[in-house]
């Protein structure tokens, strides 16, 4: 099923006889705007106020997660910085004739700076998916329909000429200008 633009009007149309056989025209045909204002109508339906309240719940809740995980890996830094710079100061403390005890806590100095770099790498690439997923949660949010007029969300009583229902195109420009 494809959407054709032909003129002033939209239609949904099957194509598959014609993919299939290549010689016949299309299976059937029906005007967009009677199925675009049943799936506004429904849409509008299912967002109401409380439904917004909901998923800004969500979008708060899944912001205070991501503060609280930010913190998480700044302890972990903390402790692997503290760790590293814990094993700089035995090897420096060694006494140089100690050769084989200097090259133990040397190893293992370079071995805490290796698990810093790596922990370090995988919070930048932590943040980088969190700033991904903070931008598709708050999508909604910034979205015009939470520019909305408090107290009501309601379509407001307009039949559309084509469809006889309420539609989204007439509601979102009314309450736009209300805006």
């Amino acid at each position: 099923m494809a959407l054709r633009f032909g003129g002033k009007r939209a239609t949904y149309q099957c194509d598959k006889r014609r993919e299939q056989d290549g010689l016949h025209g299309i299976c059937w045909s029906v005007p967009a705007a009677p199925i675009d204002c049943g799936v506004e109508t429904h849409v509008l339906e299912a967002l109401t106020e409380n439904n917004l309240d909901i998923s800004l719940a969500v979008l708060n809740e899944l912001e205070q997660n991501a503060q609280e995980q930010d913190h998480q890996w700044q302890i972990r830094l903390e402790r692997a910085r503290y760790e590293a710079n814990r094993a700089e100061r035995q090897f420096d403390v060694v006494e140089p004739e100690n050769r084989l005890v200097a090259r133990t806590l040397e190893q293992r100095w370079n071995e805490k700076l290796r698990q810093l770099a790596e922990l370090e790498q995988a919070y930048a690439q932590a943040r980088q998916v969190q700033r991904l997923e903070r931008v598709f949660a708050t999508a909604p949010k910034n979205s015009a329909l939470s520019l909305r007029p408090t107290g009501y969300l309601a379509v407001p009583d307009h039949n559309c000429t084509h469809c006889a229902k309420k539609c989204w195109d007439c509601w979102s420009s009314k309450s736009q200008s209300r805006l």
